[in-house]
């Protein structure tokens, strides 16, 4: 019976994470002045652990993203750091055990309110729907 039950809950966790694929393109922001255009897959992920505390420019590296169990957050998880909102969590939980000065991610109800966020915040780094993106902020490619 508990073999049945933690395969079921798999196959649904599952189900979930590809229904969060099935109609988003999570594309990052940030503000129009900062220089950056292109970040590399790895430099994205220690932005979002919080290893990452400074753009080349000198502004502080604030991070931006829907509330964990968001869809947008998920995927963004997902495909820029290859983690779950577990291992996520566990790697904040960690990095603070060992002491470690890693800042969470700031949550924000929805990608339009990123949007103005990012747009305001030389330094924020946003994870938004395609469809939340505006000209008052720069799309950045990821290699």
């Amino acid at each position: 019976m508990r073999r049945y039950i933690v395969a079921m809950v798999m196959v649904i966790g599952m189900s979930n994470v590809s229904a969060v694929h099935a109609g988003a393109e999570i594309v990052l922001v940030v503000n129009k002045s900062n220089p950056v255009n292109t970040l590399t897959k790895a430099r994205v992920r220690s932005m979002i652990l919080g290893a990452v505390k400074k753009w080349p420019t000198g502004d502080a590296v604030s991070v931006i993203t829907t509330s964990p169990g968001d869809a947008e957050r998920k995927s963004a998880l997902l495909t820029y750091a290859g983690m779950s909102e577990q291992q996520f969590a566990t790697a904040f939980l960690q990095a603070n055990f060992k002491g470690e000065d890693r800042t969470p991610p700031k949550t924000l109800p929805n990608g339009k309110i990123i949007v103005q966020i990012v747009a305001l915040t030389p330094g924020a780094i946003g994870f938004v729907d395609s469809a939340d993106l505006s000209p008052m902020v720069k799309r950045v490619a990821v290699e």
